[in-house]
C-alpha cells in the first residue's frame, strides 16, 4: 500500500510538472520567441541578406532612359571613319550613336548633328527636318569654312527659322593668330543650364581654324537667343566659298563663330551652330589647342540632348 501511495504521489506530482511545462510551452509559442536553433538561422539569413546587398548584384528599381544620338550621314557629311576618337567620347558619355539619313530619321530623335556637309539639303529632307524642329527638335550644326561653290538654300532657310544666317566667309585674325592656323576666339556667353565639360573651359579663350561666322536676324518674341563663341575685335572676314555676285566683307569687328537658339513656340526645339569642325578629326583630336573647342562641342551636344527640354 505504501508503495501504490508512493507511486500515486510521483506519479500526480510528475502530471503536475508536465502540465505546468505544457503550460509554459504553449505561452512562450504564443509569444512566438524562437528557439536556439531558429535564432541562428535568422542571424545566418541575415548575414546573408547583407553579402547579397553588398555584393551590387541587385538590380535598380528603374534604369535611366538611354540616351539617343543621330548623326546624319546625308547631303556627304563628315565621313565618321575619320571621327572614332569623337564617337568614342560620345559613347563613353552614356549616347547610343546612330548613323542615319535625314528620311531614317525617327521624329522623337532626342538630339540631332549635322556636320559639316558638302552638299544642301534636298527639299524632302528640308521638309522632314523642319517638321522635327516644329515640334521641339534638337539640332547641333557644324559649318566650317568651304571654298566650295554650293550654295546652301534649304539649310540656309531651316537656320533662318532660328533667326541665324551663317556668312560665306573665311575668319583672320593677325593679331591673334597662332601657328597651324589657329586662331584665338573668346566665349562670350551660353545658355541656361549649360553644363561645362571641363573646368577649363572657364578661361574663356578657344582655339579655332577653318572657322566662318554667323550673324543673327530680328528675333521672335518667345526666342531665347545668344552668341557662345565670338572673335576679337581686330579679326576680319573675307569671301570664302558660295556663289554671290555681292559677298560681304568684315573687316576689324567681332564675329559669332558658336550661336544657339532655343524657339518656345516650338516645344522648346533648340539649335547650335558653330563655324568649325576640324577640332573634332583623329588627326587632330589630340592637339591640346583642339580641346578648348572639343569641350564645347561635347556641351553643346550635351544641353541639346539633356537640359533645353527641361524648360
Amino acid at each position: 500500500m505504501k508503495f501504490m501511495k508512493s507511486v500515486s504521489c510521483k506519479t500526480i506530482l510528475l502530471a503536475l510538472c508536465l502540465c505546468l511545462t505544457g503550460c509554459h510551452m504553449a505561452d512562450s509559442d504564443s509569444m512566438d520567441v524562437p528557439t536556439s536553433l531558429e535564432s541562428e538561422a535568422d542571424a545566418l539569413n541575415s548575414e546573408d541578406s547583407e553579402d547579397s546587398g553588398d555584393s551590387g548584384d541587385t538590380e535598380p528599381a528603374t534604369e535611366p532612359a538611354p540616351r539617343e544620338l543621330y548623326y546624319i550621314t546625308s547631303s556627304q557629311t563628315q565621313d565618321t571613319a575619320q571621327l572614332t576618337s569623337f564617337i568614342d567620347r560620345i559613347r563613353t558619355d552614356g549616347y547610343n550613336w546612330h548613323e542615319v539619313t535625314v528620311s531614317e530619321l525617327p521624329a522623337d530623335a532626342g538630339a540631332v548633328i549635322l556636320n559639316s556637309p558638302q552638299e544642301d539639303l534636298s527639299a524632302e529632307d528640308f521638309n522632314i527636318l523642319e517638321e522635327y524642329m516644329n515640334t521641339g527638335g534638337r539640332i547641333f550644326v557644324l559649318l566650317p569654312a568651304s571654298e566650295s561653290e554650293t550654295r546652301y538654300k534649304y539649310l540656309d532657310r531651316l537656320l533662318e527659322e532660328f533667326y541665324i544666317r551663317f556668312d560665306y566667309n573665311l575668319i583672320t585674325d593677325e593679331t591673334h593668330a597662332l601657328e597651324d592656323d589657329y586662331i584665338q576666339i573668346q566665349a562670350i556667353n551660353y545658355p541656361d543650364r549649360f553644363l561645362f565639360a571641363d573646368s577649363s573651359m572657364e578661361d574663356g579663350i578657344v582655339y579655332l581654324r577653318n572657322a566662318r561666322s554667323f550673324h543673327h536676324l530680328p528675333q521672335g518674341e518667345n526666342t531665347v537667343y545668344d552668341a557662345m563663341l565670338q572673335t576679337f575685335d581686330t579679326a576680319s572676314g573675307l569671301p570664302y566659298g558660295g556663289v554671290e555676285d555681292d559677298p560681304e566683307i568684315y573687316e576689324s569687328e567681332k564675329m559669332d563663330v558658336m550661336i544657339y537658339c532655343r524657339e518656345e513656340i516650338k516645344k522648346n526645339a533648340s539649335v547650335v551652330v558653330m563655324g568649325s569642325s576640324d577640332f573634332l578629326l583623329d588627326e587632330n583630336y589630340e592637339n591640346h589647342r583642339a580641346k578648348s573647342a572639343q569641350n564645347w562641342a561635347y556641351s553643346a551636344i550635351d544641353w541639346l540632348y539633356n537640359y533645353s527640354r527641361n524648360f
